[in-house]
């Protein structure tokens, strides 16, 4: 979703999937299901695909907000027994505004786990920071030239 919309790479969600697996972001286990994905493969192939970025292990709020004030991109990953207790495991989020009159932050949720659809779902501080890992990417094209 990044790549298509900051950058000129057409790649298959296939094709993300498999290099990203080549660079080991996924582990497979023995019963044939994957576990990841992990954050610092992700930012590599991130970075194949255009972008800049930081591995961020104290994502909270405040860093959400002051990365969204720059210009730049979270993302978040969650844990999804925090969502609804009968789910487990983590999840991403892409966090791409924060409104200050609402103190609500806007992110697109491409597995529909917070709302369908999962495009510009809106969540309160409280309730991000409450399912969050506090873990993950702050990401921004290179072609605007952001540093961190």
């Amino acid at each position: 979703m990044l790549a298509d919309t900051f950058t000129s790479t057409r790649t298959s969600l296939a094709g993300l999937t498999g290099r990203c697996i080549e660079l080991g972001g996924f582990r497979h286990e023995g019963n044939g299901s994957i576990k990841g994905v992990f954050h610092r493969p992700l930012l590599q192939l991130a970075m194949e695909l255009g972008f800049d970025g930081v591995v961020e292990g104290h994502l909270t709020s405040e860093v959400l907000k002051h990365a969204l004030d720059a210009g730049k991109l979270a993302v978040l990953s969650i844990d999804l027994a925090r969502v609804r207790p009968e789910l487990s495991g983590g999840h991403l989020l892409l966090v791409h505004s924060y409104d200050a009159a609402s103190k609500e932050f806007s992110m697109h949720d491409c597995s529909e786990v917070l709302s369908i659809p999962g495009a510009s779902v809106r969540l309160g501080e409280a309730t991000l920071a409450r399912i969050s890992n506090r873990k993950g990417l702050v990401l921004w094209p290179r072609s605007l030239g952001r540093k961190e």
